[in-house]
């Protein structure tokens, strides 16, 4: 591949050496490479290194400076060590086409003379370390940049571009428009109070049978402000919230910013281990719950009990206290490498620039969207602020783990018209019936990268829905960057685009210098605008280290390292590639490995052991632990329990690999391609291996064996200790009721998970409201007297079946 480079005067000895100045300053401010290396090869194969020093002079240092060093450092270059140890270099420059037909290396650059004082640069490349596309843009730019070196002798080095102006110019204006000043003023509290005002009786919650009002909403939030004051909650102060999805946990939400107040919510689904440090690294005094979930709130906290307390009962005199745009609105926690979570601030600004003027989706009057997201998950922003802050109506789920059926009930019973689910989920619904979708207007689908496979498969079952790939770190509250999916895919689609900046965003893809990169080339996304939170929580270091000024912006602009590699398509689009470190988003969830690490290692039988992400035979991603035992290894399900007490469920490992060592590379880092893949055999568990008993067990063991990916499975076998999780308890259920089984909820399956006890309830009579003594207390429910359901048949408000009820 070649490009013809304007004709300049030759500098120094060798006619090419501007342009080697400009792949050297290239590589410096794309690579981060200091010193930088030219490996250059002669047409006698004569191979010499010439070593520039780019140190913290560089940003002074002239272009005509820079030129006339690497001419020097070019005509002093001496022959590469020849010790045997010494790799040959990815990249060579080239003096002559001569040299091009035998040096062998990943990339090559070569400058040909074709007329007097005329050049021509070549360049090709191992298809796997760059393409066609990327190679042309290599290219130009190193033509740019000597150009712009050549005709700026007297300018900085530091500016002059590395990227074709044109190029330049379209990131910065025409992909990024403008981040315009926000009204301080305005804040969650005061749009929804504008709300309503406007409409008071418009609906703005939906729970099954149960409707709230805008004016009914305003009304219980005050009357519940003024308790938290009354209990002590000043302006500022974080109250924890311990609910689960709920009218009553939206009222605590607002009622709580009403206070002045900043909402932490927690997952109650976490081990109580977890729970207490995601409150401490808060700094959590009081939390508001029911007495369900008391055990779970540590006991010096202070606590407030929703379903002890009547409105009837408080004083609501009063108004809420004064705060602004950059106050506090929430802390959410998130997985942090080293075992500690990360309390992330977000404030009431940030909120507002996700929702309010939102060009994505429409969450105005007479529209309803779904919130089926756990609040400790910042889709739930979404979910809750979209609809509220513009008219119009939460429709809130009634499954814990949604599934298509449910989803569909949902849909089809409130007039959904649209959702949000992690890409995981979207995946399981469609595999089962993309027509559980049916009803919606508009889905957006976010959490990870979106299967290609499965959004063609669900525009081709559904082509009145509307499809977008939503894209954000929780630092940038929920979405940063949409993209519309076209009812008609290219045939040789790799990846759906994250596509654009949401308004009030701005996207940039930096070299590991945070400098500016061509389109086309891969580097790190980073965000900026008046989404980006505050920081983290009681971590300055942390802060400083992915909360960084935007070399591009105005004084005081921020942009947020987010460790996503991706790049600019020519259409304005971004494009994900993959991450720059280890952190992995499995099920929607942010998992560090560390984070995993750190737990396996608090047992005392295990000496040392990886954790890594990898797909299974059916290319779905799940987290293997590789183990070195003290002694012997452990039995796989002890080894969970002992995880389950301190991580979440996204965090347990689906496999484990018993290793006698970590295989290491000779510098002593962990060789991960030497990490075998695990085996389809059953774990090692506490409990021998049992055969089915029966048709039904069979059956039920061989569902568990087709979706986990495990031979045998026994009758006694809980599906978790197998690996199973949520989302492959859907597939169980799904494929189950494909073939010919009556259909079961997901709590059955969590109550009773393993072959025989399925089978025991397939086996029951009668496929609707099955006979039973007694219902299991809800998770989390210790204390709490059993419930007595009794009966054949029925309706149950909000469920389709008893044991949904």
């Amino acid at each position: 591949m070649t490009t013809r480079l304007a004709t300049h005067p030759a500098n120094g000895p060798l006619p090419d050496t501007a342009y080697a100045a400009a792949w050297l300053l290239l590589r410096s401010r794309w690579l981060g490479e200091s010193p930088a290396v030219l490996h250059e090869v002669t047409a006698d194969q004569g191979r010499a290194v010439a070593v520039v020093a780019l140190d913290g002079s560089l940003p002074q240092t002239t272009a005509g400076e820079w030129l006339a060093t690497v001419a020097r450092c070019r005509s002093e270059a001496g022959a590469p060590p020849d010790d045997g140890a010494t790799a040959e270099p990815e990249v060579l420059w080239l003096r002559s086409a001569a040299a091009a037909r035998d040096a062998r290396a990943a990339v090559r650059l070569w400058v040909v003379q074709t007329a007097p004082r005329g050049l021509r640069l070549h360049a090709d490349a191992d298809p796997r370390c760059l393409d066609a596309d990327a190679l042309r843009i290599l290219l130009a730019a190193i033509a740019a940049t000597a150009d712009h070196v050549l005709a700026q002798p007297d300018a900085p080095l530091s500016a002059i571009p590395t990227a074709p102006p044109a190029d330049l110019h379209a990131q910065l204006v025409t992909w990024n428009r403008p981040v315009a000043p926000v009204d301080a003023s305005l804040t969650v509290t005061g749009c929804f109070q504008v709300q309503a005002r406007t409409d008071p009786h418009a609906i703005a919650l939906v729970e099954g049978d149960d409707r709230m009002c805008y004016g009914e909403l305003d009304r219980r939030s005050h009357v519940l402000a003024r308790h938290l004051e009354c209990s002590g909650v000043r302006a500022g102060e974080r109250v924890g919230l311990m609910l689960d999805r709920s009218m009553d946990a939206v009222v605590a939400q607002l009622a709580i910013l009403r206070a002045g107040a900043v909402y932490v919510p927690i997952p109650t689904d976490h081990p109580p281990q977890q729970i207490s440090a995601m409150l401490a690294q808060a700094g959590v005094r009081l939390a508001v719950t029911v007495r369900a979930h008391d055990a779970l709130v540590p006991e010096p906290l202070a606590r407030i009990h929703l379903d002890a307390w009547s409105p009837a009962q408080q004083d609501s005199t009063g108004g809420d206290p004064a705060i602004d745009g950059e106050s506090i609105a929430y802390v959410m926690c998130t997985s942090g490498s080293t075992g500690a979570p990360k309390a992330i601030e977000i404030s009431h600004r940030a909120i507002l620039r996700l929702v309010v003027d939102a060009e994505y989706a429409a969450f105005g009057p007479g529209a309803s969207m779904l919130h089926a997201a756990p609040l400790g998950f910042d889709a739930a922003t979404l979910e809750i602020w979209g609809p509220l802050l513009n008219g119009g109506c939460c429709v809130i789920h009634d499954e814990r783990i949604p599934t298509g059926p449910g989803l569909a009930r949902t849909v089809a019973r409130h007039g959904v018209h649209t959702a949000w689910l992690t890409a995981a989920l979207f995946n399981a619904v469609v595999d089962d019936d993309p027509a559980h979708l049916r009803g919606l207007r508009h889905l957006i689908i976010g959490g990870e990268a979106l299967s290609v496979a499965h959004v063609r498969r669900a525009l081709a079952a559904l082509p009145e829905l509307a499809l977008t790939n939503g894209y954000g770190p929780t630092e940038c509250t929920t979405f940063a960057a949409t993209y519309r999916v076209p009812a008609a895919l290219p045939e040789d689609l790799r990846s759906v685009p994250l596509g654009r900046p949401i308004q009030q965003t701005v996207l940039r893809v930096l070299s590991p210098a945070l400098d500016l990169l061509p389109t086309g080339l891969v580097g790190e996304l980073c965000i900026g605008g008046q989404g980006l939170a505050n920081g983290y929580l009681g971590q300055p270091g942390l802060t400083a280290e992915r909360f960084v000024a935007d070399p591009f912006g105005q004084p005081g602009d921020r942009l947020y390292r987010t460790g996503d590699l991706a790049r600019w398509l020519p259409d304005g689009t971004i494009e994900f590639v993959g991450r720059r470190d280890g952190q992995i988003k499995i099920h929607g969830h942010r998992i560090e490995p560390g984070e995993v690490e750190a737990a396996l290692l608090s047992h005392p039988d295990i000496r040392s052991c990886a954790v890594v992400a990898r797909p299974d035979a059916a290319g779905r991603t799940r987290l293997v632990a590789y183990l070195v035992a003290r002694a012997e290894p452990l039995a796989w399900d002890t080894l969970r329990a002992h995880l389950a007490a301190r991580l979440p469920a996204a965090l347990l490992p689906s496999a484990q690999v018993w290793l006698p060592a970590l295989p290491h590379t000779p510098n002593g880092k962990l060789d991960r391609g030497a990490l075998p893949a695990p085996t389809q055999a059953r774990p090692a568990l506490s409990q021998p291996y049992a055969q089915a008993a029966s048709p039904a067990e069979r059956q039920v063991c061989q569902a568990f064996a087709a979706v986990l990916q495990i031979d045998p499975v026994g009758r006694d076998d809980n599906f978790f200790d197998l690996g199973g999780d949520s989302l492959r308890a859907v597939q169980v259920l799904a494929l189950l009721q494909n073939e010919g089984a009556p259909r079961l909820s997901t709590n059955l399956f969590f109550r009773h998970p393993t072959p025989a006890g399925i089978a025991a309830r397939l086996q029951a009579p009668g496929t609707g409201a099955r006979p039973r003594t007694a219902a299991a207390p809800p998770a989390g429910a210790a204390g709490t007297d059993a419930v007595a359901l009794i009966g054949t048949a029925g309706r149950f408000p909000g469920a389709v079946d008893v044991e949904q009820f």
